[in-house]
């Protein structure tokens, strides 16, 4: 048996940039005849499905090449595979969606018995100190990239400016905390491929492309391991519509569910079946949105093409299978059981304890956010009433003694779900101040309510 061994990294880059693979030796499964191997994708810790591993007799380029597929857990062999020397390399959507290409390698098969390949889809820390350099290893920042496309043609786009744009809190001990929106841009190349570097992984990012009379919409990407990968469509103004449905976790419809598009100021309410019909001003990558009544929002990201028909399903869990499977038992051994003595002393957002509600005489819940300064009551561009936040009119959403609820069209609605007189405390957050806890979606800001009974 002989083999060329281990390939730790088989790729280069799409832009011409190629790379020599590098070998190191290790023992193998013994391969008598032919060839066999298995191509790895690092990225999903596991073989790569349907790669097309081809094979160039390099003494006779003009005789077919053989080319083979590989099976469920990456594996691929020919051991009828005639003695020579051969070109081979593989391909995979993988590849094409990282902009990478896999290398080629010289294979002898002259001697006696076969030989055993393997082939690699590197690592995403492999990826982002190829895409960014090794810095971005050293300073634990990601790395966001795709391809950007016309919606309506599916043609790359070269030169579309494609923008990464996250909150940053810092807190300065003495001059307070200073809340700033970073962003950082890249052009696409000739064949749509982007990268942005520098990317935060400790929160989301916003993600949105432009190109000369069209865009995409807003969508968030979370950076797990450091690395995110996202095809955007652009598309001129034009009106498109959605259709879709929105259902539970037991798969039965939601009916009166709210579904809108962030870049879009309208909104469609599900009928009884739950089913949806929602123009939007322009196609291409979109985010839609699904609320309702007693169950948690959702986000999805959706790429609405002009010439047909998109259904999108948007399943929304219920806050009851969700808080269910907590249980606690026993009995309260301090006087700040929900922590809101410990936040208000960590400086971020307003606090109002039950003196502070009765000294204030309000005249209804609303009346309560209203004079917080950082949240005083604007019109929404549909003619509902929200709250401004740093100079934007927007929906926050209410937290009730931990439970996330949803405000559908008008924050005055939260005087209908919160007594004022059953109120004990309650806090308002702004974005990028509200803790972890209460953040359902990236809501432009939360007021959290507990109340005595």
């Amino acid at each position: 048996m002989r083999h060329v061994g281990r390939i730790v990294f088989a790729w280069a880059v799409a832009a011409g940039c190629r790379h020599h693979a590098v070998i190191t030796p290790h023992a193998e499964p013994v391969v008598e005849r032919g060839v066999a191997g298995v191509v790895f994708d690092s990225l999903a810790g596991g073989g790569l499905r349907d790669a097309r591993v081809e094979l160039a007799n390099a003494s006779h380029p003009e005789q077919r090449t053989t080319t083979l597929l590989t099976d469920s857990v990456g594996h691929f062999a020919d051991s009828d595979l005639a003695p020579g020397r051969y070109i081979a390399t593989f391909y995979h959507r993988r590849l094409d969606s990282l902009g990478i290409s896999a290398a080629t390698l010289l294979l002898d098969l002259r001697g006696p018995g076969g030989l055993w390949v393997d082939f690699v889809v590197p690592s995403a820390a492999k990826l982002r100190s190829v895409f960014c350099g090794t810095k971005s290893i050293a300073d634990s920042t990601g790395v966001i990239f795709g391809r950007v496309f016309d919606a309506r043609t599916r043609a790359p786009l070269y030169g579309a400016v494609v923008k990464g744009e996250w909150l940053d809190l810092d807190v300065q001990f003495g001059n307070g905390v200073r809340l700033g929106r970073p962003h950082t841009e890249a052009r696409s190349r000739s064949d749509g491929f982007f990268v942005l570097c520098g990317m935060p992984i400790t929160t989301d990012v916003s993600v949105e492309a432009a190109h000369p009379g069209r865009r995409s919409g807003v969508i968030g990407l979370h950076l797990g391991d450091g690395l995110a990968y996202r095809d955007l469509f652009l598309s001129d103004s034009q009106h498109v519509v959605i259709h879709g449905n929105v259902l539970g976790a037991n798969g039965g419809p939601i009916p009166r569910a709210h579904v809108s598009v962030a870049s879009s100021h309208t909104e469609a309410v599900a009928d009884e079946n739950g089913v949806f019909s929602l123009m939007v001003d322009r196609a291409g990558t979109q985010t839609v949105t699904a609320r309702a009544i007693g169950y948690y929002q959702q986000e999805r990201t959706v790429d609405v093409f002009p010439d047909s028909t998109q259904w999108v399903e948007l399943d929304l869990p219920t806050m009851v299978s969700v808080l269910d499977t907590v249980h606690v038992r026993g009995r309260r051994l301090n006087d700040d059981p929900h922590g809101f003595n410990a936040r208000r002393n960590s400086g971020f957002g307003t606090f109002l304890t039950d003196a502070d509600i009765g000294a204030a005489i309000p005249r209804s819940t609303t009346d309560l956010i209203e004079r917080s300064p950082a949240t005083p009551l604007a019109r929404l561009p549909n003619g509902h009433l929200g709250v401004r936040v740093r100079g934007t009119p927007c929906l926050p959403v209410l937290v009730l003694n931990g439970h996330s609820l949803p405000i559908l069209q008008d924050v005055t609605e939260i005087d209908n779900l919160v007594d004022l007189t059953n109120i004990s405390r309650m806090e308002i957050y702004t974005a990028g101040e509200i803790p972890r806890q209460f953040m359902q979606g990236s809501p432009c800001a939360a007021i959290i309510v507990w109340t005595k009974h």
